[in-house]
């Protein structure tokens, strides 16, 4: 029986940390523990997220004026 399967000599293995908020690789490494490690020495200061706060915060305000002319429009019939 011939084998088609072969194991490569030159294996690598890369762990990936990954920020759950944005979805970016924090740092790899070669084990889970070493990634980790590594961040918990040299953590990655978190992006502030203002731009989007203000973003978010602009678009309730127009859907807030555009439900109070519906109701003024409404009330006035």
């Amino acid at each position: 029986m011939k084998r088609k399967t072969t194991i490569s000599s030159d294996l690598t293995h890369i762990t990936k940390l990954i920020d759950p908020r944005s979805g970016k690789v924090l740092r790899e490494g070669t084990t889970p523990m070493a990634t980790v490690g590594d961040f918990k020495t040299n953590p990655t200061p978190a992006e502030p997220q203002v731009d989007r706060v203000d973003e978010l915060e602009a678009k309730m305000d127009k859907g807030f004026d555009e439900i109070k002319a519906l109701l003024v429009k409404s009330l006035e019939k």
